[in-house]
């Protein structure tokens, strides 16, 4: 009779493991998927981020101010054409920019891909 009663506490016991070794496995899946959700949408949102580099020959500047341009245009030696908002915190004049257009030397710009509602990409920094 004793075997009886040990019988089915010794089920219950192996039972109660396999549950607990689901619920466990269970946590583990869902973290998984998770950590992978989350590093495929960092990586797709890092691709976006990315800076733009370009480098080449001035070809137009619109000036804000007397301190600031609004927009310039850059030629590559591809000959591909790029036009930047330029940033307010760029430290690059408008006339220096234009004696760069002038004489025909090279500028490298550093720009953020175009934010939504803008068409352009914006120039964060331009050095000679």
């Amino acid at each position: 009779m004793a075997s009886e009663v040990s019988a089915p506490k010794a089920h219950a016991a192996v039972s109660n493991a396999r549950q607990a070794r689901r619920r466990r496995l269970r946590w583990v899946a869902v973290a998984l998927i998770t950590t992978g959700i989350v590093v495929a949408t960092s990586a797709a949102l890092a691709l976006c981020d990315q800076p733009i580099v370009v480098r080449g020959t001035v070809t137009r500047v619109d000036a804000r101010d007397i301190g600031h341009a609004s927009v310039i245009a850059v030629r590559t030696s591809e000959g591909q054409e790029w036009q930047f908002a330029v940033d307010d915190a760029v430290d690059m004049t408008p006339g220096h920019l234009r004696e760069h257009m002038m004489f025909g030397e090279l500028v490298t710009v550093t720009a953020r891909p175009a934010a939504k509602g803008t068409e352009l990409p914006i120039a964060v920094i331009i050095t000679d």
